[in-house]
């Protein structure tokens, strides 16, 4: 890369101590797709059929130099962790309809590795907490400890809850710290979500077509198959917002009503919902 190109930008520890900073360029053919002219990847073809249906942001760049930091300001606006991520803005602003889901939920394809994909990047930032993205597991189960123990039942974990709210609500009237109302509605979305989730997330109903059409690999919790088949039927159950990362390096992050506008799925069952 010449110094013209480069001018005083930082390098990175991996290429500061290199004679020459040679360039690559991808192995892929592009092309350009629809009126506006875009440029896709010829592995992007579906992608590029619907070019004009797409909104392409040329503009937008950041200074960072290495995948966490751009994907920490893809994800809050800055480079620096600590502030509200997109789908807590959301959720902060549009608030819910269902309130026995979460607002924000993460979803991250497994199995795919390399990619610095933390907590803060779901955050809440200065904003109250019940705005954090709520992280499904890439498992059977994708909230643990939905079901209670062994000899708690559902009508003892209900007064629990109530003698804990109780509490938080005494602390409150000393000490007015919304972080303490956050942590009430959290619990009580967590006692909600027992009962929500579980048929939320089950995908056994779904007829065997519609699971053929995602190919084999829906079948296994946590594939990008499974995910995509499963947040195509998210958007009935809340209409909140959702962060579906992929361990491959897309990340996308919206409101399940711009999900259902762009999502080419085949026609389903009534919601369950």
């Amino acid at each position: 890369m010449p110094d013209s190109v480069r001018g005083t930008q930082r390098l990175t520890a991996m290429s500061g101590n290199q004679a020459s900073i040679p360039l690559v360029g991808s192995p892929f053919q592009f092309t350009q797709h629809g009126d506006g002219g875009a440029w896709f990847s010829e592995t992007l073809p579906h992608t590029a059929s619907i070019a004009d249906k797409l909104c392409v942001v040329n503009s937008m760049f950041t200074e960072a130099i290495n995948h966490g930091p751009g994907v920490t300001f893809l994800q809050t606006g800055t480079q620096i962790a600590g502030r509200p991520s997109f789908g807590a803005w959301l959720s902060y602003g549009l608030g819910q309809e269902n309130s026995n889901l979460p607002s924000f939920v993460v979803l991250i394809t497994k199995g795919k590795g390399g990619q610095p994909l933390g907590a803060h990047l779901w955050g809440s930032g200065f904003i109250p907490s019940k705005h954090q993205g709520v992280l499904f597991r890439a498992a059977e189960d994708p909230v643990l400890y939905l079901r209670n123990p062994a000899g708690m039942s559902a009508s003892g974990r209900r007064l629990l809850l109530d003698r804990l709210r109780e509490l938080h609500e005494h602390q409150f009237a000393g000490t007015p710290d919304t972080e303490i109302q956050s942590r009430i509605e959290n619990y009580e979305m967590a006692y909600r979500m027992q009962t929500s989730i579980p048929e939320a997330t089950d995908l056994s109903q779904e007829p065997k077509h519609i699971l053929d059409s995602y190919g084999p690999d829906v079948a296994t919790p946590g594939t990008f198959a499974a995910i995509v088949c499963w947040l195509a039927d998210w958007p009935n159950a809340t209409s909140g917002s959702f962060n579906c990362i992929t361990r491959i390096g897309t990340i996308t992050a919206g409101s399940p009503a711009a999900f259902r506008r762009s999502a080419k799925r085949p026609t389903s069952r009534p919601p369950r919902w």
